[in-house]
Order: structure tokens, then C-alpha cells, then sequence
């Protein structure tokens, strides 16, 4: 289980039609499905990955919207919109989005 918290004071997250600050957070599964998909034939020196992999926006189970991380895949033809994924952590974890290394298929 993952669980997606902002270590700023307050939450940083708000309500999009009342504008109020929202506090409660719920556990996610580290697995998910990949919603669209862009792959990196040469990837920067800022990117994740020193190999060729994919960005993907990726829509995490029993969360309501996607999010963008990298996928570990040996090419291109194994890149497919709604692909299962899960994520492959760094350790030992800081408490921010760099604790997820990337995603690989199941």
C-alpha cells in the first residue's frame, strides 16, 4: 500500500469547486493501469531511467484520477494503454514522490 501525503503544512489539496483545504487521505495499492502512454528513445540526464523507457499517465487502484511516472519496460512494443503496473520503490523512502523509482508491468 502506498500512501500519497504532502509534508507541507496543511494539506496543499483543495476541494476544485468549494475551494476548501481537504485533509483526510486514503491508502492506495502500489498497482495500477496505464490510462495513455509516451515513450523516451533517449532519455535525459534528468530523467529516471538511463535506458529508453515510457512516461505514462497511470490511474492507481481506488484512486479517482491519474498520475505521471515512469514505466521500466524493455521496448517499445511492450508499452499497451491499459497495461497493469506496479511500483518499484527506492529505499530506504523519504516520504516524497522520488520513494517510487518507477513502475513495471505485472
Amino acid at each position: 500500500m502506498m500512501r500519497m501525503i504532502n509534508k507541507q503544512t496543511g494539506s496543499g489539496i483543495y476541494d476544485s469547486e468549494t475551494g476548501e483545504e481537504l485533509s483526510e487521505f486514503i491508502e492506495l495499492k502500489n498497482t495500477g493501469e496505464v490510462i495513455s502512454w509516451s515513450w523516451v528513445f533517449t532519455p535525459l540526464k534528468k530523467h529516471p531511467l538511463k535506458e529508453p523507457f515510457a512516461w505514462a499517465l497511470i490511474l492507481l487502484d481506488g484512486a479517482d484520477t491519474n498520475f505521471l511516472h515512469a514505466i521500466k519496460v524493455n521496448s517499445e512494443n511492450k508499452m499497451k494503454t491499459g497495461m497493469r503496473v506496479k511500483a518499484c520503490w527506492a529505499l530506504p523512502p523519504k516520504g516524497s514522490i522520488t520513494d517510487i523509482k518507477y513502475f513495471e508491468p505485472i
